[in-house]
C-alpha cells in the first residue's frame, strides 16, 4: 500500500455534519452549510470553495464569456476604426495646408467616428483596469510563522469566524486550475456519476500539456494509466439520491492545493499544486499512481521542477527589466558618485556585469545560506563572509546567485547598487617580487575602498596564505589583506575548503576578521531540486529529455558509489555524461531515463547497477552449478556465497556493509582459496577482479602502513595503501585475506571497521568504500581438530559449533568472529573428491592444449592413478597439482618442443605416465 504523507496539514478541513461534506441534501442545497460543504481553517481565517459549478452556472459563464469576448472584439475593432478615421482626417488636413493641430475643429463623419471611438477606448481601459483589480494573489508567507492558535474540533465552532476573515479559495486559483475543476464536473456529468471525485480531477488535469509533461518526466505510460482509470470510474455511478455535486474529498483536495501553493510561496494555485494535493489527499489516486511507481515525493519534486522552470522564465524576464535600470557604464552607480577602478579592473572580474549580460546561472535551494550571508554583511560584528565547504557543493554557485540578486536589486538596501568584484590571486602574484605583489593587492583594495560601491570576492582565499612569488621568496598576502580590511572597512566575501580553513585560517588574523558560514552538502531532495534547475540548460545543449527518474538516480547512485566527490557537482557531471552518451546512441529528442544514468555510474565504478537482465538472472539462479564446475563438494560454502550475491543483486542487503563477510576455515588444500578465485571468475567476469592479500606478510604492527598508506613524514607518504588503492580503483571486487590467523592484531582491528561500517580511511584522508566487495578470509586454524572430528564422523555443523564455542576463540577475539556473516568449515577431502579434482585439473590442461589445436583424452585408469598419487590426508589436493605437472605437463611440453605434436593431434593419457599421440586422418 502506498504510504500516506505524515506532514501536518497547513489547512485543517471540517465537513458539514448535516450533508457530510456533499453540500446538498437530495435535490436542494444543505441548509446548514449553504452549499459550502467543507471549510478549512488556517489559523483565524476561514477558507471555502465558493465558485458554484453546475449546469446553470457553467452555461451562464459560457454565455457571458462569449458575449464579453464579442463586445470586446467589436470595441477593439471600433477603436481601430476610430484611429483610422483620425489618420484619414489628418491626411486631408495636411493636403489642404491646414495645421494638423486643428483636427478637433473639423466636423465630419470621420471625426464623429473618432470621438465615439475615444469613448469606447475609455471603456476598454476601464474594463481592463477592473479585470486587473480582480486578480488576487495568495497572501505572502511570513518569514517567521506565529504560534498557531488552538483550532476547534467541531464544525459549529470552526465556522464561527467574522465575515471579514472568510475568503473564497476560487479567487486564488489560476484560470487553468479553475478550468480543470470545471472539466472534472463535466466528466462526471457525462458519465452519469453521482459525485465529482478526485479521480475525475486527475483525469481533467491530465488533459493539460503542463501536467502531461509531469507524467512524461515521471516515465508513466499514458495508455496504462488510462486503462486503470477507466476501470475505476464506474464505481462513482452508484446512485446516492443526491444531485451531482463535489465530493467532500474533492473539496479537501481544493483546500490542500491552496496550502501547497501557500507553502511554495506561489502567487496562484496552479495545476501542479492541484495534482500534488490529489495525491496527498485521495487514497484512491495515491494507490493508483503508486502501482505505477509514482509516490507523493516524486509528484512533489516534479511539481517543484515545473515551478523552477516557470520561475526561471519569469525571473529571466524580470531580471532583464530590472537589470536595464543599472548604469550602462561599468563600475559607476546610478547616482554617478562611484570612482572608476582601472587598476582593480585589470586584476579582477566584475561578477555583477557578468550577471547583467546573463552569463551567470541562478542559485537554487540555498535560501538559508544566502540569508545568513546577508545578515552578516548587513549587521554582523565582522561584516565579511567566509564560505567554508567541500569542493563541488556549490560555494561559487551561491556567489553567482548573489551577483544576480544584486543586479536585480533583490538584496538588502546596503547591497543595492553595488558591484561584486572577484580578484584573481594568480594575476596578482604573476611575474613579480613579493613586495610588488603586495603593492598590487593594496592598490586594488585602495581603489575598491575609494569607489564606495564594491564588495570584493576571493575564490579559495587560502591560496593567499604563505604563497611563493617572484624569485621564490615566501609572502603572506593574507596578513596584508586582513590589515587592510580592518583599517578601511572594505567588505570581503571569500571561500575556503574545510581542511584548508582549519590549517591556515582558523588561527590566522584573516580568520579573525571574517565570519565563517558553513556550506553543507545538500540532502537528497534538495540535490534533486538543484538538478531540476540544471536540467534545462543540459536539455537545450544536448537536445535530450530528462525524466525525473534520471535525476533521482543521479543523486542516489552518485551519493552511494562516488564517495570522493560531493553533491550536487558529482550528480551534475553524471547527468552531463549520460546526456552525451544518450545523444550519441539514440539521437536528438531521446529520453534520458534512470537506467541510462545507472549505466553511466556502472561504467565508472565497474559495479552492476542496471536492472537485472534475463541473461544475468539465469546466471544468478544457476550460480551454484557454475561454481561447482570448478570447486568440488563444500556445499555449505558454495551455497552461502551464492545466496549473498543474489541478495546483493536484488538489493536485499544492508548497503552500509560489504556484500558478505565470510571466514573459510579448514585444512590446507581443501579448496578455500580456489572457491574465492572461482567466485571472482564466475560472477565478476574474470579472476583478476580478486584483490588478494597474503596475511603472512602483515605480521608486524608497522605493516598497517602498507594497507592504508604511509602517514605524513614517512617514505611513500601521499601515495595511498595497497588495499585502499586497490579497492578505490575496483570498488566491485572480491577481497581475499589468505591465512588471516597470521596477521598482527592491529591489522585485524582494521578489518573490524571494514566488516561493520563498510569503509576505511586511508593515510591521505580519503574514505574508501567497501560496501560493494565480497570479503573472504581463509584460515588453517584448528586444522587438527577439524581432521579429528571429521574422522570420528562428526557432522560439519556440529564441528562448527564446537569450534566457535571454544578453540577458535584462542586464535580470534569474539568481536572479530561476530563480524562475519558466516564461518564456513571446509571438511578434509576424501579420495572421491580428489578424483573429481583430478578430472577438473586435467580439463584445465586440455583447455590450454585446445588453444593449440590439440586434444587431450585421459583414460579412467590414468585419472585414478593420478588421484591416488596426489592424495594426501594432511595436505588435501595441494600435492595433486605437482603430480600433474610432473607426469602430464612436463611430458607434453617435451613432445611439443620436439615437434612431435601438430594441430588436430590427440594425446591419449594412460596409466604409468603413458602418453600416446594419435594422428588425424590426412585431408
Amino acid at each position: 500500500m502506498a504510504p500516506r504523507p505524515k506532514d501536518p496539514p497547513l489547512v485543517t478541513a471540517y465537513r458539514c455534519p448535516t450533508c457530510e461534506g456533499a453540500g446538498v441534501t437530495g435535490e436542494s442545497w444543505c441548509s446548514t452549510c449553504r452549499g459550502r460543504a467543507v471549510v478549512g481553517r488556517q489559523g483565524d481565517w476561514l477558507l471555502y470553495w465558493g465558485r458554484a459549478i453546475d449546469d446553470w452556472h457553467l452555461r451562464q459563464r459560457q454565455v457571458f464569456t462569449i458575449a464579453e469576448h464579442a463586445v470586446l472584439t467589436l470595441l477593439l475593432c471600433f477603436a481601430a476604426l476610430g484611429a483610422g478615421s483620425l489618420l484619414w482626417e489628418l491626411s486631408r488636413l495636411n493636403q489642404a495646408g491646414y495645421p494638423l493641430w486643428q483636427f478637433y475643429r473639423r466636423e465630419s463623419v470621420g471625426m464623429l467616428t473618432f470621438w465615439m471611438s475615444v469613448l469606447s477606448d475609455s471603456y476598454l481601459v476601464f474594463h481592463f483596469a477592473m479585470e486587473l483589480s480582480k486578480i488576487r494573489h495568495l497572501p505572502r508567507r511570513a518569514a517567521r510563522e506565529a504560534e498557531p492558535s488552538p483550532l476547534p474540533d467541531r464544525w459549529e465552532a470552526a465556522v464561527k469566524v467574522p465575515r471579514v476573515r472568510q475568503f473564497d479559495l476560487a479567487q486564488f486559483y489560476s484560470a487553468p486550475a479553475v478550468a480543470a475543476v470545471e472539466k472534472a464536473w463535466l466528466l462526471a456529468r457525462r458519465g452519469n456519476h453521482q459525485v465529482v471525485a478526485p479521480l475525475h480531477l486527475l483525469v481533467s488535469i491530465l488533459t493539460f500539456p503542463a501536467t502531461a509533461e509531469m507524467f512524461v518526466r515521471l516515465g508513466v505510460s499514458f495508455d496504462q494509466l488510462r486503462r486503470r482509470i477507466i476501470k475505476l470510474l464506474p464505481r462513482y455511478a452508484v446512485p446516492t439520491g443526491n444531485r451531482l455535486s463535489m465530493s467532500a474529498e474533492l473539496r479537501e483536495v481544493l483546500l490542500a492545493a491552496y496550502a501547497q501553493a501557500f507553502i511554495g510561496r506561489q502567487k496562484k494555485v496552479d495545476l501542479p499544486e492541484l495534482l500534488e494535493a490529489c495525491v496527498k489527499t485521495s487514497e484512491l489516486v495515491r494507490e493508483l499512481l503508486y502501482d505505477l511507481n509514482v509516490d507523493g515525493d516524486k509528484i512533489a519534486n516534479v511539481t517543484v521542477w515545473l515551478r523552477v522552470r516557470r520561475e526561471q522564465r519569469e525571473h529571466g524576464q524580470q531580471f532583464s527589466r530590472k537589470a536595464a535600470y543599472r548604469s550602462k557604464h561599468t563600475g559607476v552607480n546610478r547616482t554617478m558618485t562611484a570612482v572608476a577602478t582601472p587598476f582593480l579592473d585589470h586584476f579582477s572580474q566584475d561578477l555583477t556585469q557578468l550577471a547583467k549580460v546573463g552569463f551567470l546561472e541562478p542559485c537554487q535551494d540555498r535560501e538559508r545560506e544566502v540569508a545568513e550571508m546577508f545578515r552578516v554583511l548587513a549587521a554582523g560584528a565582522r561584516q565579511n563572509v567566509l564560505l567554508v565547504g567541500n569542493p563541488g557543493i556549490g560555494k561559487r554557485a551561491i556567489i553567482n546567485g548573489i551577483a544576480r540578486r544584486m543586479v536585480a536589486e533583490e538584496v538588502p538596501p546596503m547591497l543595492q547598487d553595488k558591484r561584486l568584484v572577484s580578484i584573481s590571486v594568480a594575476r596578482l602574484i604573476s611575474g613579480v617580487s613579493p613586495s610588488e605583489a603586495q603593492e598590487r593587492l593594496l592598490h586594488c583594495l585602495s581603489e575598491a575602498q575609494r569607489s564606495g560601491n564594491i564588495i570584493v570576492f576571493f575564490n579559495d582565499i587560502t591560496k593567499m596564505v604563505g604563497i611563493t612569488s617572484g624569485g621564490g621568496a615566501a609572502l603572506d598576502l593574507a596578513g596584508a589583506l586582513a590589515q587592510a580590511m580592518t583599517q578601511t572597512g572594505l567588505q570581503v566575501i571569500a571561500t575556503a575548503l574545510p581542511a584548508d580553513y582549519a590549517r591556515y585560517l582558523e588561527n590566522h588574523a584573516l580568520g579573525q576578521v571574517m565570519e565563517k558560514v558553513d556550506i553543507e552538502e545538500p540532502e537528497a531532495n534538495a540535490a534533486i531540486q538543484i538538478l531540476e534547475a540544471k536540467a534545462g540548460p543540459l536539455e537545450a545543449r544536448y537536445q535530450v529529455f530528462f525524466t525525473y527518474d534520471a535525476l533521482a538516480q543521479a543523486v542516489a547512485l552518485s551519493s552511494r558509489y562516488l564517495h570522493d566527490r560531493f553533491l550536487p557537482e558529482k550528480a551534475i557531471e553524471i547527468l552531463d555524461e549520460t546526456a552525451v552518451r544518450v545523444l550519441n546512441e539514440k539521437g536528438r529528442q531521446a529520453n534520458v531515463g534512470g537506467q541510462d544514468v545507472a549505466r553511466t555510474v556502472s561504467e565508472k565504478t565497474n559495479i552492476p547497477l542496471t536492472d537485472v537482465t534475463q541473461q544475468e538472472s539465469e546466471k544468478l539462479l544457476r550460480l551454484e552449478d557454475d561454481i561447482h564446475q570448478r570447486v568440488v563438494d563444500q556445499e555449505e560454502a558454495v551455497t552461502v556465497v551464492s545466496a549473498a550475491i543474489r541478495r546483493a543483486r536484488a538489493e536485499l542487503r544492508d548497503t552500509r556493509r560489504p556484500i558478505v563477510n565470510l571466514l573459510f576455515l579448514g585444512p590446507t588444500g581443501v579448496g578455500k582459496t580456489e572457491l574465492a578465485k572461482t567466485v571472482a571468475a564466475v560472477y565478476f567476469g574474470r579472476g583478476s577482479e580478486m584483490i588478494r592479500l597474503d596475511m603472512s606478510e602483515y605480521q608486524e604492527q608497522s605493516s598497517v602502513n602498507r594497507l592504508l598508506g604511509a602517514p605524513p613524514g614517512f617514505s611513500g607518504a601521499g601515495s595511498g595503501g595497497y588495499l585502499t588503492e586497490a579497492v578505490r580503483r575496483r570498488p566491485f571486487a572480491l577481497v581475499l585475506l589468505d591465512e588471516i590467523e597470521k596477521a598482527h592484531p592491529e591489522i585485524l582491528n582494521l578489518f573490524l571497521q571494514v566488516m561493520d561500517d563498510g569503509r576505511l580511511t586511508d593515510a591521505v584522508g580519503r574514505t574508501i568504500d567497501f560496501t560493494n566487495v565480497i570479503l573472504i578470509a581463509t584460515s588453517n586454524a584448528c586444522t587438527p581438530t577439524i581432521q579429528r572430528l571429521v574422522g570420528a564422523g562428526v557432522a560439519v555443523p556440529e564441528i562448527k559449533e564446537q569450534l566457535m564455542g571454544g578453540e577458535l576463540q584462542q586464535h580470534f577475539r569474539p568481536e572479530f568472529l561476530n563480524r562475519f556473516d558466516s564461518v564456513v568449515v571446509f571438511k578434509p577431502l576424501g579420495r572421491k573428491e580428489v578424483r573429481q579434482i583430478t578430472r577438473l585439473m586435467l580439463a584445465e590442461v586440455g583447455e590450454h592444449l585446445e588453444a593449440k589445436g590439440i586434444a587431450l583424452q585421459p583414460t579412467e585408469a590414468a585419472i585414478d592413478e593420478l588421484a591416488a598419487a596426489g592424495f594426501d590426508p594432511q595436505y588435501g589436493a595441494r600435492p595433486l597439482r605437482r603430480v600433474i605437472q610432473e607426469r602430464v605437463d612436463d611430458v607434453i611440453a617435451t613432445k611439443i618442443l620436439r615437434g612431435e605434436l601438430q594441430r588436430r593431434d590427440t594425446i591419449v593419457l594412460d596409466v604409468g605416465g603413458s602418453v600416446t599421440v594419435k594422428k588425424p586422418a590426412v585431408l
